[in-house]
């Protein structure tokens, strides 16, 4: 068995402009000013370490925890009634049901709370076989805490794993835990970084071929 592990922010769902209106909305309760500029360095780092860089340079009264904690409850009501699935999710789902000898994961920097609401909601139950988030590692992407955890869940060899990312962070944090990688950059994206990965995709139903081609070639 191999596995296939899926980032979910700007993979599986278009929500990182979501994810940072959330990051304005809540620091502007305490009078900071932000703009979507100001984050696109922290895409794919868990929202409590942006947290925390915002609470020490502002020097707020209020802790990097609760700020998350704020965020998290507002985004997961929002996801519930608002997701924006990815073009042609559906069709990548599809094809990749089809492959025999492969387990499926989720590695999210994203709270559990959110990731189980949209693993729920992109009808995911009963396809993956694990999942992990950014509430059960010590580290944050880019550091490679996070993917070494999802190998183990599926009892695999990081070596034996597929990934499908799209921020520099998670790329940087999948290929130091020793796996390889497939860039999404679809055409809207902000993420241009292609100089880490060998393998690209710019449309979700692409990635079947590359997960045929990848399990084929690890158990001949």
């Amino acid at each position: 068995m191999k596995g296939i592990i899926f980032d979910m922010d700007g993979v599986l769902i278009d929500s990182e402009p979501q994810q940072v209106e959330f990051d304005i909305k809540i620091l502007s309760r305490f009078g900071i000013k932000s703009k979507p500029e100001d984050f696109v360095s922290f895409t794919g780092v868990n929202s409590l370490k942006v947290f925390e860089f915002f609470q020490k340079k502002y020097n707020l009264d209020v802790s990097a925890e609760q700020l998350y904690q704020m965020k998290k409850e507002l985004i997961v009501e929002e996801f519930k009634t608002s997701l924006h699935i990815m073009p042609k999710f559906e069709e990548m789902k599809e094809a990749l049901a089809l492959i025999r000898g492969a387990k499926f994961a989720i590695a999210s920097s994203s709270p559990r709370a959110l990731v189980d609401v949209v693993i729920k909601q992109l009808g995911f139950e009963d396809f993956l076989s694990a999942s992990i988030t950014g509430d059960e590692v010590f580290n944050s992407k880019p550091l490679p805490e996070i993917y070494h955890k999802a190998a183990a869940l599926l009892n695999l060899d990081e070596k034996d794993c597929l990934v499908l990312e799209d921020s520099k962070n998670g790329i940087k944090s999948a290929l130091d835990a020793g796996m390889e990688v497939v860039g999404f950059f679809p055409p809207n994206s902000n993420n241009k970084d292609y100089s880490q990965v060998k393998y690209k995709i710019t449309s979700l139903d692409e990635f079947p071929f590359y997960v045929q081609k990848f399990v084929n070639m690890s158990l001949s």
